[in-house]
Formats: C-alpha cells, sequence, structure tokens
C-alpha cells in the first residue's frame, strides 16, 4: 500500500490527434475552477482555484507539440 499523494498533487497530460487535441488536468482533490474565452489574440482561459504553480503546471507549455494543429501554447501562472 503506498502513501497518497500531497495535497495539491496534480497532472497536465496532453493526448494529440488527427481530429483533436485533449489537454487534461489531473488533481487528486476536487478542483474548483472557471472558463472563460478572450479575445486579442483569442484564446481559452481556465482559472484553477487552490492549486500550487508546481513545476508540473509551470511546464505545461512544454508537451504542446510545435505542430499541432489545434493548441499554439499552453503556460501556467499566478492570477
Amino acid at each position: 500500500m503506498g502513501w497518497p499523494p500531497p495535497r495539491g498533487w496534480s497532472l497536465f497530460r496532453v493526448w494529440p490527434a488527427s481530429t483533436y487535441t485533449r489537454v487534461t488536468v489531473e488533481s487528486n482533490h476536487v478542483l474548483k475552477y472557471r472558463q472563460f474565452a478572450l479575445s486579442n489574440p483569442e484564446r481559452v482561459v481556465v482559472d484553477l482555484e487552490g492549486v500550487n504553480l508546481n513545476s508540473v503546471l509551470k511546464g505545461m507549455g512544454g508537451q504542446i507539440r510545435a505542430d499541432d494543429p489545434f493548441i499554439k501554447s499552453a503556460r501556467g501562472g499566478p492570477v
């Protein structure tokens, strides 16, 4: 039996496909979030409440392929 991960544990995963790209954020506790769209430039924003900006979330941009037709970039930062 292993120890549960510490509160605030999270994973950021990207699954590119030919017709879509799936992005997930996984955590060991319920995430409160809000999502909305902004323009200039057009983008989707997902605010995660109560999540520590760990090295996984800081490095999320490195998981997006340069040739991904659906996602230009991703980044994590404090609000």
